[in-house]
């Protein structure tokens, strides 16, 4: 599965992974996660936030493609396919939403 999921350019892809690995809340498990298919253990992660935690009990779904991480999630219909979905750094939040909602995308 190496191929790019559609939406993520070449010439954003670097500044999305650099703004991964740096974010607050994202950067520890998306460091882990490029660095290893290991789950951390419990004990490794008590003192991080429940948002964090959430994402380890969720390792087995978290991908990394291309430089970048994002979460798979599995259809409960065999019919349909496997979707990802990008771990947005907090400062995209607002760039995506506005790109969602100008333009012919929204």
């Amino acid at each position: 599965m190496d191929s790019e999921p559609e939406g993520v350019h070449l010439l954003v892809r670097e500044n999305l992974a650099d703004d991964q690995r740096t974010d607050a809340e994202l950067g520890r498990v998306v460091q882990l996660r490029l660095e290893t298919d290991e789950q951390p253990t419990n004990e490794s992660i008590q003192t991080d936030s429940e948002l964090k935690k959430k994402m380890v009990v969720k390792w087995d779904n978290l991908e990394v493609r291309n430089g970048l991480v994002y979460r798979r999630l599995n259809s409960p219909k065999p019919s349909t396919p496997t979707m990802l979905q990008l771990l947005l750094p907090g400062c995209r939040v607002s760039e995506v939403l506005r790109l969602c909602h100008t333009g012919t995308v929204g």
